[in-house]
């Protein structure tokens, strides 16, 4: 018994034929457009990601140019080049009490003679308004000459240390009179730390999550691992990396006053930009296949 295919009809070949052509238009028309769109949105998602870790550059920068300011003050000052030569005790009682520090937001203050010893240091813990150790930022300046060796009034050294208890701030100028008129009496310093409370001030400051990790930890998180291995290259001064469909992080290495990499610094957003250009494509192709489909 032989059975016998009815053949498919004109019309009904031509509406496969369409209806093919279609789907495949419709394909071609979302990866191209996912292609473009995406990278594009992508790169705006970067160049945003990369805006935001100068902004959180900038206010570390003012932080240390606050200091140096207050610093100056102090260091241009005929009490205090006097008091760099006979250290007097109405110096001391007027101008080096614990809530001296205070006032000024600054953790210690060290004062070192043009023969590199330590004439006076000082440090608290800013909470509590307590004088603490210094110890660690006293030998830290003696072992690092850079922090001492100013030749005229317009020198200065600012910017971050690494010291046992983390990360601080640092400012430093040569002591002259309140004219800026030599011989220069040695060198005044003024520390910050940069502790949990000084990372939420940024963060408050820059509406940015930021966190800061120590470039030689060896128990980093593992995108911090991977960031520092692609900037420890030395090819990109950032480095941006999607963490998930709703997060982007960005990345920089923060170098120490002697230019030898301090800290990691990691700044997280939400993919604003990325979900936006994802409904934007969604909505493309489905305008795009409905016309195409209404064209078929």
């Amino acid at each position: 018994m032989s059975i016998f295919k009815k053949p498919l009809s004109i019309r009904l070949k031509i509406a496969i034929i369409v209806l093919l052509n279609i789907a495949t238009l419709i394909v071609v028309v979302y990866v191209v457009s996912n292609t473009i769109l995406s990278k594009s949105y992508l790169q705006i998602e970067q160049d945003q990601t990369v805006l935001n870790i100068q902004r959180v550059n900038d206010a570390i920068e003012g932080i240390a140019t606050e200091l140096t300011v207050k610093l100056t003050d102090w260091a241009y000052w005929d009490d205090t080049y006097e008091f760099m030569v006979d250290q007097n005790e109405d110096y001391r009682d007027s101008n080096l009490e614990d809530i001296a520090l205070f006032n000024l937001n600054v953790n210690s203050m060290v004062f070192v003679s043009p023969d590199n010893e330590i004439i006076f240091k000082k440090a608290i813990d800013l909470e509590s308004v307590e004088e603490v150790s210094s110890e660690d930022i006293a030998n830290h300046i003696l072992t690092n000459k850079k922090l001492t060796a100013h030749v005229d009034d317009s020198s200065f050294v600012e910017g971050i240390i690494m010291l046992p208890d983390g990360p601080e701030i640092i400012s430093s100028r040569p002591v002259l009179s309140t004219e800026r008129t030599g011989p220069i009496h040695g060198t005044l310093i003024f520390t910050k730390p940069i502790n949990d409370k000084a990372i939420k001030a940024l963060s408050d400051l820059t509406h940015l999550s930021i966190q800061l990790y120590d470039f030689n930890s060896s128990s980093l998180p593992n995108d911090v691992v991977e960031a520092k291995t692609s900037l420890a290259k030395g090819e990109d001064e950032y480095f941006t990396n999607p963490l998930s469909d709703d997060s982007i992080a960005g990345y920089q290495i923060l170098k120490d006053v002697y230019g030898s990499p301090a800290l990691i610094m990691k700044i997280d957003r939400p993919r604003d930009v990325f979900s936006q250009g994802q409904v934007t494509l969604y909505l493309f192709v489905i305008i795009a296949g409905v016309m195409v489909t209404l064209f078929g």
